[in-house]
């Protein structure tokens, strides 16, 4: 069990920083371009849509990597309080 969110944390932490913040400059980028008509408005909406949606991805995985780190530190912790009462 503990092997398989191992994994799994590992899986989201390679994902790196750099991408995250292509995505949130890049969505940006598409939605002020927009709104000062420098992009036409289709094209505006298409690349913010996509980038809202990278985003959520990101947000997801995020979320998913602390809730599984979370759950390693509980694990943990209960394996040292059954040590405890063992001794």
């Amino acid at each position: 069990m503990r092997n398989l969110i191992a994994q799994l944390s590992n899986s989201a932490e390679q994902i790196p920083t750099v991408a995250k913040a292509v995505v949130a400059a890049s969505t940006v980028g598409t939605g002020t371009a927009t709104a000062i008509e420098w992009i036409p408005v289709v094209g505006g909406i298409v690349a913010t849509s996509a980038g809202i949606m990278l985003s959520s991805v990101l947000i997801y995985t995020t979320l998913k990597q602390h809730k599984l780190k979370l759950e390693i530190l509980h694990q943990e912790l209960a394996n040292k309080k059954n040590r405890r009462k063992d001794d």
